[in-house]
């Protein structure tokens, strides 16, 4: 136990170097580009564009952020929880985070809000038709990662697939058969409208199933 504890503990400073190299990174590559496009005669015609790459250096080592620290979030919960309790949290987390780097986007553009949500609204709009059955799947995703009707290691009988719960994630749940051959992926969607059916006579194969 002490062994496990230790694990998941080095797995966090890990994730913590890495969450504060790419923050450094980020910090660095803005003002380099700033340094570069303002001082440099060569590069000075395309200082009009700084926001824009700006952005692009944000979203880039700000995604990268946000999954370090969704990794952080697990593997801090992981020590005293199980996988899919910490796997669950951590989905939320990242949620979260890419929202929260939406709206700091926003900030680096210089957008006015009231503007930036006419425009978003109409782009959601837009997106929202584009990509309906994606937006379903995400939210019957998150309805299942808050839920929970199933967690890891449990055998299960969804829209007739079988099998021990591996994982639940966003967009699917994925499913491993009887005999460890062969993944599942079973659509969150699909699952939310299915009967579920688990068997309570075959023991949890948590410990095998990683």
């Amino acid at each position: 136990m002490i062994g496990l504890s230790y694990d998941w503990s080095k797995q966090v400073k890990k994730d913590f170097v890495k969450l504060v190299i790419y923050l450094v990174m980020m910090v660095l590559s803005i003002f380099a580009v700033y340094h570069i496009l303002t001082s440099t005669p060569l590069f000075q015609s395309y200082a009009t564009y700084i926001a824009y790459i700006n952005a692009i250096i944000v979203l880039t080592f700000g995604y990268k952020a946000v999954g370090t620290i969704s990794n952080v979030i697990y593997h801090s919960v992981r020590e005293a929880s199980d996988h899919a309790t910490a796997s669950a949290i951590r989905t939320i987390s990242k949620i979260g985070g890419v929202a929260v780097l939406l709206s700091l986007l926003t900030s680096v553009f210089g957008i006015n809000p009231s503007a930036a949500l006419t425009v978003g609204s109409f782009s959601g709009l837009v997106v929202g038709f584009a990509t309906q059955t994606v937006l379903t799947h995400a939210v019957a995703g998150m309805f299942l990662v808050i839920s929970r009707p199933f967690k890891h290691g449990d055998m299960v009988t969804v829209s007739g697939q079988t099998g021990f719960v591996k994982e639940v994630k966003l967009m699917h749940t994925i499913l491993r058969t009887e005999d460890g051959k062969k993944e599942i992926l079973i659509p969150s969607g699909t699952i939310i409208g299915a009967t579920i059916v688990k068997n309570l006579e075959v023991r949890t194969r948590g410990d095998v199933i990683k």
